[in-house]
């Protein structure tokens, strides 16, 4: 039998971890849902790894007659790409495959809110605060629900 060598045994481990984090692995609990980004919080970009995007959106079930605001991450490996600026910069809700995740439910006032959908500025390390009628409309206080992107593009 061929030995693995400590390189080889060290890309399977980062290969393994990249998959359970872009949720390959993990999400038996997809759902379709209608996606409407309001802003960016924060964008983390890797060249080894794995990058995530995350957002505050306003998600339409089809369980659910209202829409609700929630936390959106989407994580991607390096081979891959962010979501679209067409999609990010959207009217119109988008339909999107997410999947629910409990672990990454934040109250809104500890969200940062960074920029507008689609502005790059949140590329920059300095911290910029986005405000609009929207976002100041929504309960510092108010709990939102982590869902993470699966299958996108």
């Amino acid at each position: 039998m061929q030995k693995l060598g400590i390189r080889t045994i060290l890309y399977l481990l980062v290969l393994g971890e990249m998959l359970m984090n872009t949720g390959y692995a993990k999400h038996s609990n997809i759902e379709k849902v209608k996606v409407r980004f309001v802003a960016r919080s924060t964008a983390i970009r890797s060249t080894w790894g794995t990058s995530d995007d995350i957002y505050l959106v306003q998600i339409q079930s089809a369980t659910n007659e209202q829409p609700f605001y929630a936390k959106l991450v989407d994580t991607y490996v390096p081979s891959d790409f962010p979501l679209p600026w067409r999609i990010l910069t959207s009217e119109t809700p988008v339909s999107m495959d997410v999947a629910r995740d409990a672990q990454c439910d934040i109250r809104y006032e500890d969200m940062p809110i960074r920029s507008a959908p689609g502005d790059t500025a949140t590329l920059i390390p300095q911290k910029i605060i986005y405000h609009s009628p929207e976002t100041d409309a929504i309960q510092a206080n108010q709990i939102l629900p982590c869902y993470r992107t699966v299958g996108k593009k």
